[in-house]
């Protein structure tokens, strides 16, 4: 028998909208990143792409996990409001 003890809600059980939509997506503050590349080389989320300088998040591509937000050793990315 196993056990998985999780601290957040499953990603793919994300809270949603009555459209499906997952509710709570991942946004990268670019004042605040330092482009280390941490969520890009190191944690390759498909959803965080390299925009310039700094990283994105494709909206539709994000599950809500914020797996992201607690890699991210600057502290840039944030649950969008």
């Amino acid at each position: 028998m196993s056990v998985v003890i999780a601290r957040r809600d499953c990603a793919l059980i994300a809270k949603k909208n009555k459209e499906g939509a997952i509710v709570k997506k991942e946004v990268v503050d670019p004042d605040v990143c330092t482009d280390c590349g941490t969520c890009t080389s190191k944690f390759q989320c498909p959803a965080i792409s390299k925009a310039g300088e700094v990283s994105t998040i494709d909206e539709a591509m994000c599950s809500g996990c914020a797996v992201c937000e607690q890699v991210c050793p600057s502290k840039a990315i944030k649950g969008a409001k």
